[in-house]
């Protein structure tokens, strides 16, 4: 192996290792867009029932982070400062081998899962008002 096809070999291995670490970073980018649509929705659905009393917010976030319980407590103390009427409940689902809980109100899934969501009915559209 000349000394070119082996920086060639040594590169794609390297890029291979980049565009893992940039797909986790859209998942995970991906997942945190769609816990903040799902979240505008229903509080929006609720101003308009005109709801007062606190509302418990059951919550999955996506299970695979690098630190869960910070990244747990982060969310935890960034809701309570700006939805202190609402309680945000954290359950634990790992959605690669567990089925859907069917008390969740808002969960972040992998995209992978999309279409077989899409078609059980688990999502809803945002309606335009919510925008």
């Amino acid at each position: 192996m000349n000394e070119h096809q082996k920086q060639i070999d040594s590169g794609s291995s390297s890029d291979v290792k980049k565009n893992g670490s940039r797909k986790k970073f859209f998942i995970l980018l991906s997942a945190c867009i769609l816990l903040c649509a799902a979240v505008i929705l229903i509080l929006s659905q609720q101003k308009k029932a005109g709801v007062s009393e606190t509302r418990t917010l059951r919550v999955s976030l996506y299970p695979i982070v690098p630190d869960m319980e910070r990244y747990k407590k982060a969310v935890t103390m960034n809701w309570e400062a700006k939805h202190p009427d609402t309680k945000l409940e954290l359950v634990d689902w790992y959605c690669y081998d567990e089925d859907l809980p069917d008390d969740l109100d808002v969960f972040v899934f992998d995209g992978i899962y999309l279409t077989e969501y899409l078609e059980k009915g688990y999502l809803l559209p945002i309606p335009e008002e919510a925008e």
